[in-house]
């Protein structure tokens, strides 16, 4: 099963902001509830877009139409042809190997 991690989403977003298509430097990434969580937005992958910071804070809790914006693509579910991290990124800390 692939879960949306912020890693997952990146990579599935080819680290390019949904919303300007700028190539997004490490410092620069952050993911966009579509749909924001205050409005009932789920972490699904047709919700969770990868954005620029300043992007993201400027949208804040409104719809992209609300505010200007608008999505260069729709994101999706991966196709099984796309590798991503099988496993969330926050159970990290319980399977970590002991040396």
């Amino acid at each position: 099963i692939q879960f949306p991690t912020k890693q997952n989403i990146f990579k599935r977003d080819k680290y390019i902001c949904g919303y300007t298509g700028k190539k997004l430097q490490k410092s620069e990434l952050s993911v966009d509830h579509i749909l924001p969580v205050s409005r009932g937005g789920q972490n699904t992958w047709e919700n969770l877009i990868t954005c620029d910071k300043p992007v993201n804070t400027f949208k804040d809790n409104r719809l992209p139409h609300e505010c200007g914006l608008k999505l260069l693509w729709k994101p999706e579910k991966p196709t099984n042809g796309m590798v991503f991290d099988a496993l969330r990124e926050d159970w990290n800390m319980f399977l970590s190997s002991t040396k």
